[in-house]
Formats: C-alpha cells, sequence, structure tokens
C-alpha cells in the first residue's frame, strides 16, 4: 500500500506525538516517513529538566507503540548514543556517559558567538 503524502504526514505527526509523550528532545531526532518505513536517527535524550533517565524499558516501549501505527510495516532506528535494535529490542546507551555527537559540537563551540551574537568590535580609526 502506497502512502499518500497526507498519510505520510500525519504518521509523521503520531511519531512526534509518541516522542513527546516520553520526553525526547526532538531538536536531537530526524525523523522520515517513506511509504510504509519510519526511519529515526540521531541522539536519544530526554529534554533538559526531565529527572528521570531514558532506561532501555522505556525506548523498548515507545517503540513498540511507533510501530503499531496504522500503515507502518517497518522502523528503523540509528542513534548515537543509544545501541539496540527496533526489532529486536535490548537498547542500551552506547556507555556510563555517553554524549552524543551534537553535544560534542556545542563543548567545542563553547564561548563561541553564536549566529544570533553580535560580537563586540573596536574602531580602528578611535
Amino acid at each position: 500500500m502506497k502512502l499518500t503524502p497526507a498519510q505520510r504526514n500525519e504518521i509523521f505527526r503520531k511519531v512526534r506525538a509518541i516522542l513527546v509523550r516520553y520526553w525526547i528532545d526532538l531538536g536531537f531526532i530526524s525523523i522520515h516517513v517513506s511509504e510504509q518505513t519510519i526511519y529515526i536517527r540521531g541522539s536519544l535524550k530526554r529534554l533538559a529538566g526531565v529527572p528521570e533517565q531514558l532506561s532501555g524499558a522505556v525506548v523498548e516501549a515507545m517503540f513498540a507503540e511507533i510501530k503499531g501505527l496504522r500503515g507502518i510495516n517497518h522502523v528503523q532506528a540509528q542513534f548515537d548514543n543509544w545501541s539496540g535494535s527496533v526489532s529486536a529490542g535490548g537498547w542500551n546507551p552506547r556507555d556510563a556517559v555517553a554524549v552524543s555527537n551534537w553535544e560534542r559540537m556545542r563543548m567545542a563551540s563553547a564561548g563561541k558567538p553564536s549566529t544570533f551574537e553580535a560580537e563586540e568590535v573596536s574602531d580602528p580609526q578611535s
């Protein structure tokens, strides 16, 4: 069954709603819906300020909900800070202090002005 663009958008919306219900930070996740497959990749982490850490059981429950969406036959996930499989389960953080690629980039750019911050420049003629 080929999904229409409207159906793909609705599935995309439902996946985002499930992730939000589990307090997943969507800023670190990429979601793509193609035909009957959902692709999710990035860094799987909770929103800042959420006290509970993610566990393998929570990740598996989250993917069980996503796999149960109507019109979806496959879910593929690849995270830089978690290992496991949507079909086989066994989700585990990659290490005790899993630092995602996104966090590494943030740390590397710490103290540098962002695109939206003006850098103070002195007038060379004064």
